[in-house]
C-alpha cells in the first residue's frame, strides 16, 4: 500500500504547481527530453520549474537520467567500500591521513571473546570509535572515552561488559575500533557531541580527470554521536569554503538559521583547512582510478583534514534539492549522455547496490545459474 499512498501524496503536493492532468503530460515530456522518470520527477520536485531544461538534463536521477557517473563503479569493488576495516587498512597503507585503526573485532578476527575485548580496551587511553564493519548511515556507532574502570558514551557510563553485550550480535559481521578524530574548535562550537564532517563529491570523466563539483557540511543534532541524516543530522551548503544559508534536516525537511541545540548560526562560517581538504581528496582519488565517483567524508581536525571514509554510493537526491543539479556543464561534456531509450546503469551499481554485497536479484540469479552449470559439468 505504500507506493499508491506516496504517489498520491506526491501528486497532491505537485498540484500546487500543476494540475494532475498536466502532470501526466509533464512526466512524458521529462522522460523524452531529459530521461527523468516519474519517481525522480516528484522526488526532485521538477514540476516547480526551478531549473531550465538544460539544468534538468544535468540532474542525477535514481531511476534514470541523462548522465550516470555510478555506471563506472563496478560491483566487484563493492566490498572495498562497504567493509570499512578493509578500506581503513588500504588508506593507512597508502599513507593517507585517517584515524588510526586500533583493532578488528569479530568471529573471524583475533579479538573474538569478551576477555580479548577487555584486554584490547584496557590498552586504549584515548577516545575511540567502535562501529560495525560495513555500517550504513551511522547505525550502531559508539564513541567512547575511558573513565576510571569504565567508559563514557556522552553522559552515559558503560562497562566493558555493557559495550560487549551491545555489539555481541555483530560478531559475525565484525566491528572496527579506531581512534576518534576531534573537531576543529570552529566546528566544535556548532555541535560538540559528534564529529561534523565535510562531504566532498568526486566524479571522474572519460578523460580520466577527477572533478570535485560539490561539497557540504554535515552536522550532528539532538545528542547523536554521528552527523548522519538518519539521526537527524543537518546539511549546510558550502561555496568557496564558506557555509551558505540555513541548515537542512533532510529527513524531516526542516530548515534552521541556527543549530537547534547550541544556537550557533550556520551562515557565513569560513571552514578551516577547506582547500587542504580538497587537495587531500584529489590526492586520494589518484589511487582510485578504477572508480568513477566517490563520496568522501572528511574530518576537519585541529591539525588538518583527515579522511574518515569513502563511499561508492552517495545520496544525490539530497544534495540536488539543496544545491541544484549535481552534474556541472564541464562534467557533462566528459560523461556519456543517455536518451530515454538507452540503458543507463550497465554496472547495476544502483539501485541494486544496497540489496546484497554480491549485487541485486538478477546478479544473484545468474550466480546460482552459473553454479548449477559448473556442478553439472563436474
Amino acid at each position: 500500500m505504500r507506493l499508491p499512498v506516496n504517489l498520491l501524496r506526491h501528486v497532491r503536493r505537485a498540484a500546487a504547481h500543476r494540475p494532475a492532468w498536466q502532470q501526466l503530460s509533464d512526466l512524458l515530456v521529462h522522460k523524452l527530453k531529459v530521461n527523468i522518470g516519474p519517481a525522480d520527477y516528484y522526488d526532485l520536485q521538477l514540476y516547480e520549474d526551478r531549473w531550465t531544461w538544460e539544468e534538468k538534463s544535468r540532474c542525477l536521477g535514481y531511476n534514470g537520467s541523462r548522465y550516470w557517473p555510478y555506471e563506472g563503479n563496478s560491483l566487484k569493488f563493492e566490498r572495498l567500500f562497504s567493509r570499512k576495516g578493509m578500506q581503513k587498512a588500504l588508506m593507512q597503507g597508502l599513507g593517507l591521513p585517517t584515524p588510526k585503526l586500533l583493532a578488528l573485532v569479530g568471529s573471524d578476527y583475533p579479538v573474538s571473546t569478551l576477555d580479548g575485548f577487555r584486554s584490547l580496551l584496557g590498552g586504549i587511553d584515548t577516545a575511540f570509535v567502535i562501529k560495525p564493519d560495513g555500517s550504513l548511515g551511522g547505525d550502531d556507532v559508539m564513541v567512547l572515552r575511558p573513565d576510571g574502570n569504565g567508559y563514557r558514551k556522552g553522559d552515559e557510563s558503560l562497562s566493558v561488559e555493557d559495550v560487549w553485550a551491545f555489539y555481541e550480535g555483530h560478531l559475525a559481521r565484525g566491528m572496527i575500533v579506531e581512534e576518534r578524530a576531534e573537531n576543529h574548535l570552529l566546528l566544535d562550537r556548532i555541535y560538540p557531541a559528534a564529529l561534523n564532517t565535510l562531504r566532498v563529491i568526486s566524479i571522474q570523466t572519460r578523460d580520466r580527470r577527477w572533478h570535485h563539483p560539490h561539497s557540504y557540511l554535515r552536522v550532528g543534532r539532538g545528542g547523536a554521536q554521528v552527523d548522519n541524516s538518519m539521526f537527524g543530522g543537518l546539511m549546510v551548503r558550502i561555496e568557496d569554503g564558506v557555509t551558505q544559508g540555513q541548515g537542512w534536516a533532510c529527513n524531516r525537511d526542516e530548515w534552521f538559521e541556527a543549530h537547534p541545540d547550541t544556537g550557533a548560526r550556520f551562515d557565513c562560517v569560513e571552514l578551516p583547512f577547506f582547500e587542504e581538504a580538497l587537495r587531500l581528496v584529489h590526492e586520494a582519488c589518484q589511487h582510485f582510478g578504477f572508480m568513477r565517483t566517490i563520496g568522501w567524508d572528511i574530518a576537519l581536525t585541529p591539525s588538518g583534514p583527515m579522511i574518515i571514509e569513502a563511499n561508492a554510493y552517495w545520496n544525490s537526491k539530497r544534495i540536488q534539492l539543496m544545491i541544484g543539479p549535481v552534474i556541472t556543464p564541464e562534467i557533462a561534456t566528459g560523461l556519456q549522455a543517455r536518451a530515454w531509450y538507452t540503458p543507463w546503469d550497465r554496472s547495476h551499481m544502483y539501485p541494486n547496490y544496497r540489496l546484497h554485497h554480491a549485487g541485486g536479484p538478477i546478479q544473484r540469479w545468474h550466480a546460482r545459474r552459473r553454479a548449477r552449470f559448473a556442478a553439472h559439468g563436474s
